[in-house]
Protein backbone atom coordinates (compact mmCIF):
# COMPACT_ATOMS: atom_id res chain seq x y z
CA UNK A 1 0.00 0.00 0.00
CA UNK A 2 2.67 2.34 1.13
CA UNK A 3 4.64 2.11 -2.78
CA UNK A 4 0.90 2.55 -4.43
CA UNK A 5 0.39 5.30 -2.39
CA UNK A 6 4.72 6.91 -3.39
CA UNK A 7 3.66 5.92 -6.73
CA UNK A 8 0.87 7.60 -6.88
CA UNK A 9 3.03 10.65 -5.33
CA UNK A 10 5.10 10.88 -7.78
CA UNK A 11 2.75 10.44 -10.61
CA UNK A 12 1.13 13.54 -9.46
CA UNK A 13 4.12 15.55 -8.97
CA UNK A 14 5.41 14.88 -11.97
CA UNK A 15 2.20 15.40 -14.03
CA UNK A 16 2.19 19.11 -12.29
CA UNK A 17 5.52 19.73 -13.36
CA UNK A 18 4.88 19.10 -16.47
CA UNK A 19 1.68 20.83 -16.45
CA UNK A 20 3.58 23.64 -14.54
CA UNK A 21 5.97 23.95 -17.67
CA UNK A 22 3.61 23.67 -20.46
CA UNK A 23 1.46 26.45 -18.67
CA UNK A 24 4.39 28.63 -18.86
CA UNK A 25 5.27 28.31 -22.39
CA UNK A 26 2.02 29.05 -23.17
CA UNK A 27 2.49 31.99 -21.46
CA UNK A 28 5.68 33.11 -23.44
CA UNK A 29 8.16 31.06 -21.30
CA UNK A 30 11.39 32.74 -19.42
CA UNK A 31 12.40 36.56 -20.00
CA UNK A 32 16.17 37.75 -20.56
CA UNK A 33 17.16 41.28 -19.79
CA UNK A 34 20.10 42.17 -22.08
CA UNK A 35 22.32 45.32 -21.81
CA UNK A 36 22.87 47.02 -25.02
CA UNK A 37 25.79 49.06 -25.19
CA UNK A 38 24.98 52.95 -26.37
CA UNK A 39 28.31 54.46 -26.02
CA UNK A 40 30.38 53.46 -29.30
CA UNK A 41 34.07 53.90 -27.42
CA UNK A 42 37.20 52.52 -28.43
CA UNK A 43 37.77 49.02 -29.80
CA UNK A 44 37.94 46.85 -33.07
CA UNK A 45 37.00 48.32 -35.88
CA UNK A 46 34.74 46.00 -36.38
CA UNK A 47 32.94 44.41 -33.27
CA UNK A 48 30.35 41.63 -33.27
CA UNK A 49 28.60 40.39 -30.18
CA UNK A 50 26.39 37.91 -29.90
CA UNK A 51 23.81 38.90 -27.19
CA UNK A 52 21.21 36.15 -27.19
CA UNK A 53 20.90 32.67 -29.58
CA UNK A 54 17.38 31.19 -28.41
CA UNK A 55 14.57 29.22 -30.01
CA UNK A 56 13.65 31.32 -33.48
CA UNK A 57 16.38 34.15 -33.02
CA UNK A 58 19.57 35.04 -32.63
CA UNK A 59 20.50 38.96 -31.11
CA UNK A 60 23.87 39.96 -32.25
CA UNK A 61 25.38 43.90 -31.93
CA UNK A 62 27.46 44.90 -34.65
CA UNK A 63 29.70 48.09 -34.07
CA UNK A 64 31.76 49.87 -36.86
CA UNK A 65 34.21 52.13 -36.10
CA UNK A 66 37.13 54.29 -38.27
CA UNK A 67 34.35 54.64 -41.56
CA UNK A 68 34.78 50.76 -41.17
CA UNK A 69 32.16 48.81 -43.68
CA UNK A 70 30.67 45.26 -43.23
CA UNK A 71 30.73 44.05 -46.74
CA UNK A 72 27.76 43.31 -48.67
CA UNK A 73 26.29 39.55 -48.04
CA UNK A 74 22.85 38.21 -47.22
CA UNK A 75 21.63 36.22 -44.50
CA UNK A 76 19.08 33.09 -45.46
CA UNK A 77 16.02 33.97 -42.55
CA UNK A 78 14.13 37.70 -42.64
CA UNK A 79 16.53 39.89 -39.82
CA UNK A 80 15.60 43.79 -38.36
CA UNK A 81 18.50 45.66 -38.42
CA UNK A 82 18.09 48.88 -35.37
CA UNK A 83 19.99 51.79 -35.32
CA UNK A 84 21.69 51.67 -31.83
CA UNK A 85 23.91 54.94 -31.51
CA UNK A 86 26.53 56.59 -34.01
CA UNK A 87 26.22 57.00 -37.48
CA UNK A 88 25.68 55.31 -40.36
CA UNK A 89 24.25 53.84 -43.66
CA UNK A 90 22.62 50.86 -45.00
CA UNK A 91 22.48 49.82 -48.29
CA UNK A 92 19.76 47.03 -49.35
CA UNK A 93 18.89 44.91 -52.45
CA UNK A 94 20.06 44.98 -55.93
CA UNK A 95 18.66 48.54 -56.30
CA UNK A 96 20.88 49.74 -53.42
CA UNK A 97 18.45 51.66 -51.24
CA UNK A 98 19.81 53.83 -49.20
CA UNK A 99 19.01 53.82 -45.34
CA UNK A 100 20.30 56.83 -43.25
CA UNK A 101 20.85 54.56 -39.48
CA UNK A 102 19.87 57.37 -37.23
CA UNK A 103 18.17 57.17 -33.66
CA UNK A 104 14.75 55.60 -34.01
CA UNK A 105 15.32 53.46 -37.29
CA UNK A 106 14.59 49.97 -37.31
CA UNK A 107 14.73 48.39 -40.64
CA UNK A 108 13.61 44.63 -41.68
CA UNK A 109 15.08 42.93 -44.43
CA UNK A 110 13.37 39.67 -45.94
CA UNK A 111 15.76 36.50 -46.38
CA UNK A 112 18.54 36.75 -48.71
CA UNK A 113 18.47 40.01 -49.67
CA UNK A 114 21.68 41.84 -49.75
CA UNK A 115 22.92 44.45 -47.76
CA UNK A 116 25.95 46.48 -46.39
CA UNK A 117 26.70 48.82 -43.87
CA UNK A 118 29.07 52.03 -44.05
CA UNK A 119 29.73 53.54 -40.67
CA UNK A 120 30.53 57.78 -40.87
CA UNK A 121 32.29 57.73 -39.02
CA UNK A 122 31.12 54.92 -36.10
CA UNK A 123 27.19 53.22 -35.86
CA UNK A 124 26.33 50.41 -33.56
CA UNK A 125 23.43 48.40 -34.56
CA UNK A 126 21.19 45.53 -33.44
CA UNK A 127 20.56 42.71 -35.67
CA UNK A 128 18.07 40.35 -34.89
CA UNK A 129 18.09 37.10 -36.83
CA UNK A 130 14.60 35.13 -36.65
CA UNK A 131 16.06 31.29 -37.54
CA UNK A 132 14.05 28.21 -38.33
CA UNK A 133 14.92 26.47 -34.87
Amino acid sequence: MKRILLLSGLILSVGMLLLGNLLADNKGGHMQVIKLRTDIGEGKNKQIDVLFEGPKRKLVQITLRHEAILESHSAPEPITIQHLSGKGTLIVGDQNEIVQLEPGVLVTIGPNIVHEIKSQPAVSVLLTRFTEK
